[in-house]
């Protein structure tokens, strides 16, 4: 049952239903979502839980009234048949919203008050920022959360990350065997993205590899990507 938000102004912690760690990786991931570090890369396949652990941990973050950070930020690339959002029809709302569907549903999965997404799109909370618009702007006190990030090129999550500014932390969460840029003739930059965090100084960055064990989505998923792997090993 949902709730009406009523006459207040502000979201807080307790008002976030728990999400438990199933897995030492997903337990091993929110220790690193909520310490000092300031980028943080969860790669692994899908059903692994890492858009929601990281959407939650961010939320769970940015209500708290003490916290350095204002915002949650969440980027997606918009992969069609080129990298411009433009061949989607409708005003930019409609082009982008269905790559809101899944933080509509997590916010739902979180939150029991009605449209919790406007809810706290509205209050400020979260936004979402199409990768082709953010170059150029400063991102201060934010948690950037890049999903999907196997969708980038290396220049454009280079670019991503050079707009963070002060209390910013950055989540780079993605699978390298879900690559939607080599359908147009293009190569993902975050496995090149992930060998230069590794140069940065100890303590800047953490990366948790996810694994098939990993995965907690129920149904065939599991099984499925087994198989796939299984088929590309021969």
């Amino acid at each position: 049952m949902s709730y009406s938000f009523g006459n207040r102004k502000n979201l807080f912690p307790d008002d976030l239903l728990p999400l438990e760690p199933k897995t030492h990786n997903q337990e091993r991931y929110l220790e690193a979502l909520y310490s000092d570090i300031p980028i943080v890369i969860g790669r692994g396949p899908a059903g692994t839980g890492k858009t929601a652990i990281s959407y939650r941990s961010a939320l769970q973050q940015v209500l708290e009234p003490s916290s350095p950070y204002d915002k949650v930020i969440i980027t997606r690339n918009i992969v069609e048949s080129s990298n411009s959002i433009g061949f989607l029809p409708g005003m930019l709302a409609d082009k982008i919203d269905p790559y809101l569907a899944p933080y509509k549903a997590l916010s739902q999965d979180f939150l029991n008050f009605n449209e919790p997404w406007k809810l706290l799109n509205d209050l400020g909370n979260v936004e979402f920022v199409c990768s082709n618009y953010i170059r150029g702007i400063t991102l201060d006190r934010s948690i950037i959360i890049i999903d999907e990030a196997q969708t980038f090129s290396y220049e454009t999550l280079k670019d991503i990350i050079t707009r963070a500014g002060y209390y910013t932390k950055i989540v780079i969460s993605g699978d390298v065997q879900q690559d939607d840029l080599a359908k147009i003739g293009q190569k993902s930059g975050l496995g090149k993205l992930c060998d230069v965090l590794k140069l940065m100084p100890y303590g800047d960055t953490c990366e948790i590899e996810f694994t098939l064990d990993d995965i907690v989505r129920g149904g065939i998923c599991k099984n499925f990507l087994i198989a796939c792997n299984d088929y590309h090993k021969g």
